[in-house]
């Protein structure tokens, strides 16, 4: 089917941007931050991850960047959409696991016709834009760039269009502390250069979210949704903060 010239000129500007694919999960009550929700409630366990999203989503705002929703389950389209209604780009993840789901994320962005792209997970409430901004200038250079996170997995994965291969994300016991060695493994048996990014604190436990309320106080600007909320959790009785 020949393609109509908007068409043609939505293709053409996408080659010149970056995509950031946006990894969330449904705003449901038990579902979110389940770590969390066993000492704080499901209920503000789910106000927490709301602002995690919220405050990334005003990041990436800052950047030159198209951003992609990508939300799971996938039957959520309308949960996700109406929680998120003023972003322009969403997509359905689908795949029995993180890795097959990332796969078939790159997999849509570059079929898209986006050049590079980069997914990014919902844990990191105060990641920097500097970090997405050097994450697409290493793709201008190297094969692949990840950011490794503290807990042995990673936060960020990007590819090029030419340069990504579906079975990097292959075998991978998700959710382990040897996440990111078993991915550089795989990285340098390929032969792909890669850049490394800092390393970031995913906020999964009740440890790293007390280290986050005191480092975003040190702050003046970052993550203000998120710390809004911690605050009105300590006003509601949870003195950890």
């Amino acid at each position: 089917m020949k393609k109509t010239d908007a068409e043609i000129k939505n293709a053409e500007k996408k080659q010149d941007r970056n995509c950031v694919l946006f990894f969330v999960r449904a705003p449901v009550t038990g579902k979110v931050k389940t770590r969390l929700a066993e000492i704080l409630g499901e209920d503000a366990a789910l106000d927490l991850y709301m602002s995690f999203v919220a405050d990334e989503l005003d990041m990436f705002r800052s950047l030159p960047v198209d951003v992609i929703v990508c939300y799971y389950p996938g039957s959520a389209e309308y949960q996700v959409k109406s929680w998120l209604h003023n972003e322009r780009y969403f997509m359905a993840q689908s795949g029995e696991d993180l890795g097959k789901r990332m796969v078939r994320a790159f997999e849509e962005a570059f079929a898209g016709g986006y050049q590079r792209a980069v997914v990014v997970g919902s844990d990191i409430p105060d990641l920097s834009a500097s970090v997405i901004s050097e994450a697409f200038d290493s793709l201008t250079k190297c094969d692949a760039c990840i950011g490794p996170a503290q807990d042995g997995g990673y936060y960020l994965f990007g590819f090029r269009k030419d340069t990504f291969f579906r079975n990097i994300f292959n075998d991978i016991a998700w959710g382990t502390d040897g996440v990111l060695g078993k991915t550089l493994q795989r990285l340098q048996e390929k032969r792909t250069v890669y850049h490394l990014l800092d390393r970031w604190r995913d906020i999964d436990e009740i440890e790293d979210l007390v280290w986050l309320k005191r480092s975003l106080e040190a702050k003046a600007t970052v993550a203000r949704q998120t710390l809004n909320c911690l605050k009105m959790l300590k006003e509601r009785g949870f003195h950890s903060f």
